[in-house]
C-alpha cells in the first residue's frame, strides 16, 4: 500500500478522487507530488474530514445509479484504508471543524436525518430536523454541534429556502434550539445557503435580497452575514461588488468570485485574522467547481477542471499546474482539497 512520503505537512495538500488520495508538496514553487493511496470506490465521494491523521470521507449520492453508501476511514500514516456500509444517501453537505463525522440525508425533501459517527467510523447517534436539507453543512463549537439547513419560506412568487441553524448537544446528539440567519435591522429575507467558520464565527454569503411582504423580483445580494457561535451576535457585513460564487476551503481565509460593474471576474481572499485582503484574476482555471485553499500564508491552491493550479499569494502569479484527469467528464470526482497538516 503506498502512503505518504512526507512528514513535514506545512505545506502539503491532498486531492480526494474516487480514485485515489492524492498527496502534493510545494517545492521551488512547484506542484511536487509525494504519495498516493488508492481507493477506488463505486461512487462520488462526498464529504470529508480529517481529524488527527485519520481521514473519513462518504460516497454515495441520491441520484447516483449504485445504491449503496459507505464511510471510508483513511490512516495517514500506514495508509490503512476500512469502509462501513450503510443504507441511507447523504447529501452534498459538508463536515467542518469537528471531532465527529457526520452524514445529512434528505427525505424526500421534507426532513433531515443527521447521523453521527467516531473517528473510526463507528455509528454513534442520530437526529430528525423537520427542514429540508438546502445547503446543509455540520460545525461543532464547545459541547454544541450545528447543523446549515434551511426553512422554506412561502407566500411570494417563488419559493425560495432562508439559513436556519439547528444545535444540538453534541454528546447525546439532543436537540436544543434553532437560530434563523437574519437580524432585526436588515429589511430583507437572506437566503443563506452556505456557512464558513473561521475563529469561532461563521460567515455566509446570502444569494438574494428582497424587502420582506415584496413580491418584485429578488436582486443579487453583496452582503455578509457574520454569526459568533459563543454569543449568538449577527452582523451585516456590507462588500463591494457582487461574490457571484464562494469556493473557499479554507479555515483562516475568505474566498470568493467578485464579479465588478463590468462584469470582469476576480478572486478575492480575505484573512480573517490579520483582515489582509488579495486580489487574483479570476482565470480558466477557476470555474463552477473549483475548491481553492491557503497554504503556509504564502500560496494559492486551486483544484478545479481537472486541474490543480498554484499562485503565489502575495502578487497573483500563476506558478504551476497540473493535470488530474484525462476526461473532461470526471470533473466531479475531484471533491475536496484539504490541509494534511
Amino acid at each position: 500500500m503506498n502512503t505518504f512520503s512526507a512528514r513535514d505537512k506545512s505545506q502539503t495538500i491532498a486531492v480526494l478522487t474516487r480514485e485515489a488520495l492524492q498527496s502534493y508538496q510545494v517545492i521551488d514553487k512547484k506542484l511536487v507530488r509525494n504519495g498516493s493511496v488508492p481507493i477506488k470506490t463505486a461512487d462520488v465521494v462526498n464529504d470529508s474530514l480529517l481529524i488527527d491523521k485519520t481521514l473519513l470521507f462518504s460516497t454515495g449520492h441520491v441520484t447516483s445509479s449504485t445504491k449503496d453508501f459507505y464511510i471510508y476511514t483513511l490512516d495517514l500514516d500506514n495508509g490503512n484504508l476500512h469502509k462501513n456500509k450503510r443504507q441511507a444517501f447523504p447529501t452534498t453537505g459538508e463536515v467542518k471543524d469537528s471531532q465527529h463525522f457526520y452524514t445529512l440525508t434528505s427525505e424526500a425533501g421534507l426532513k433531515t436525518t443527521v447521523q453521527q459517527f467516531s473517528k473510526t467510523g463507528k455509528f454513534l447517534k442520530e437526529a430528525v430536523i423537520d427542514a429540508p436539507s438546502v445547503g446543509t453543512q455540520v460545525f461543532e463549537y464547545g459541547d454544541e454541534t450545528f447543523v446549515m439547513a434551511g426553512t422554506e419560506d412561502l407566500g411570494y412568487d417563488e419559493t425560495y429556502y432562508r439559513g436556519r441553524l439547528h444545535i444540538f448537544d453534541t454528546k447525546n446528539l439532543a436537540y436544543k434550539r434553532y437560530v434563523d440567519l437574519e437580524t432585526d435591522d436588515a429589511p430583507y429575507r437572506k437566503n443563506y445557503s452556505s456557512m464558513q467558520v473561521i475563529n469561532g464565527v461563521g460567515y455566509c454569503f446570502s444569494d438574494v435580497k428582497r424587502k420582506r411582504h415584496d413580491t418584485t423580483p429578488m436582486e443579487p445580494d453583496n452582503t455578509l452575514l457574520s454569526y459568533e457561535f459563543a454569543t449568538g451576535e449577527m452582523k451585516e457585513i456590507s462588500l463591494t461588488g457582487t461574490p457571484v460564487k464562494w469556493l473557499s476551503k479554507s479555515s483562516a481565509y475568505l474566498i470568493y468570485v467578485l464579479a465588478d460593474e463590468e462584469t470582469k471576474s476576480s478572486l478575492r481572499l480575505v484573512n480573517m485574522t490579520t483582515g489582509d485582503e488579495y486580489i487574483l484574476p479570476a482565470d480558466e482555471l477557476i470555474g463552477q467547481s473549483s475548491q481553492i485553499d491557503v497554504i503556509n500564508n504564502q500560496y494559492v491552491v486551486v483544484a478545479g477542471k481537472n486541474h490543480l493550479g498554484l499562485y503565489d499569494l502575495l502578487t497573483g502569479t500563476f506558478l504551476d499546474d497540473i493535470k488530474l484527469k484525462k476526461k473532461e467528464d470526471e470533473a466531479d470526482m475531484l471533491v475536496k482539497l484539504s490541509y494534511l497538516s
